[in-house]
């Protein structure tokens, strides 16, 4: 029996709404995809994951005290830190942080808007080491980077729509 052609037309109709659904289903989920990826770079990079460790040729007195220092030593905003926290980012396994450490002193200085976070460390040739790692607040990149990638990611289903808009068929 063959269908109707007001009944075909229902279902192509039907057919076109929920390819539209779709497609705006995609951009919002790709949209979303990409704040969230483009927030974790930014918080990546905030938090000093790709910053490098320098070999200092010649070391301060100051920081030679730090290695002699007490286990935790705080004031008006300036804190050593002795052993350090192996779980920060400056011990990563994507930053080249120094092998056969033997000794270890993490500094953290409190500013109005951030924080810098020093790490020394001496390997078993003497050789002492140095992660440098400033965080300021900064609200511009904090909505810059996700809106960023929110728009990448709207870009990203929208091409990805195109062939999808080709093989709708009328008729």
């Amino acid at each position: 029996m063959p269908i109707p052609p007001a009944i075909k037309q229902f279902h192509l109709e039907i057919g076109k709404k929920g390819l539209q659904v779709m497609r705006m289903i995609r951009v919002i989920g790709f949209a979303m995809l990409g704040f969230f990826l483009a927030f974790w770079l930014y918080d990546l990079f905030e938090s000093g994951y790709f910053r490098r460790w320098e070999k200092l040729s010649s070391p301060t007195e100051q920081v030679s005290e730090y290695f002699s220092a007490p286990t935790k030593k705080a004031n008006s905003g300036f804190e050593v830190t002795k052993p350090c926290d192996y779980s920060m980012p400056e011990f990563s396994l994507i930053s080249n942080s120094p092998k056969n450490i033997i000794d270890c002193v993490q500094t953290r200085q409190l500013y109005a808007e951030g924080e810098g976070r020093d790490t020394f460390v001496r390997d078993n040739a003497g050789n002492i080491w140095k992660w440098t790692n400033l965080v300021y607040i900064d609200m511009i990149a904090l909505v810059c980077w996700p809106g960023f990638g929110a728009l990448i990611g709207v870009v990203a289903a929208i091409v990805l729509n195109k062939p999808a808009q080709s093989s709708v068929k009328s008729g």
